[in-house]
This record gives structure tokens, sequence and C-alpha cells, in this order.
């Protein structure tokens, strides 16, 4: 309770003291500097923590909305498609396709080769040019 401390080399301090002063947080910077450091890097790592947390939300929020976009395109591809082939027309050329198969090989295989170009014609041509 009585110890004195050696600060500085030639100052003698008390440092227990009932209620420290203002004079004890000067004299021994280390009973102040040390937890307000440790506090320091805690809320450093607390802080860079929540926002990486923050950063892989959104990334993943950007993620999902370019899915969602992707998906919105590729099925309007598909509707437009869709709008250019007859599905009607396009299953009885294929029945014919088969009893052409059945009957003569290479007339069977010029028309599926016909269908093939018409299709891929039907997929690269405008939307607009369906109407």
């Amino acid at each position: 309770m009585n110890e004195i401390f050696y600060a500085y080399e030639s100052v003698k301090l008390p440092y227990c003291t009932t209620f420290p002063t203002w004079r004890t947080y000067f004299d021994f910077p280390s009973s102040w500097i040390t937890p307000l450091l440790t506090a320091a890097m805690v809320m450093i790592f607390v802080f860079t923590r929540r926002r990486d947390g923050e950063l892989i939300a959104s990334l993943h929020r950007v993620h999902a909305e370019e899915l969602d976009s992707r998906r919105q395109r590729v099925e309007a591809e598909l509707n437009a498609m869709h709008s250019r082939v007859d599905p009607d027309r396009l299953i009885q050329t294929l029945r014919t396709v088969r009893s052409r198969y059945e009957t003569k090989l290479e007339e069977g295989e010029a028309m599926l080769d016909e269908l093939i170009s018409d299709l891929r014609t039907a997929a690269r041509a405008p939307a607009a040019a369906a109407d």
C-alpha cells in the first residue's frame, strides 16, 4: 500500500492511492496506454469485420440481381423464339421427317437439314420480323 515507484529515474511517486489523481495518469502512462491500444486494436478488428460483412452482402445481392437479369433475358429470348416457331407446324414437320427416314434415308436427311436451317434462321431473326 505504501509502495514507492521510481518514475523516470529521479521522480518517486506513490502508485497505490485511494483515488488516483490526474497526475497518476501522466506519471504512469502504462496504466492507460496499454488498455487504450488494446481497445483500439479490438475496435479496428470489429469495424473491419463489419465492413467486410457489408461488402460481402452487397456482392451477393449484386450477383443475385445479375442472375435474375440473365434469367429474364433468356426467358425473353425463348419467348421470342417460341413466337417465331409454330409448335404445331414443327411437330408435323418432325413426323414427316420420321416417315421420310423410314422410306428413303436421303430424303429424310435432306428434309432434316432443311428443318435445321429454318430453325436457325428463326432463332436469328429479330422479334419484330415475326409480327
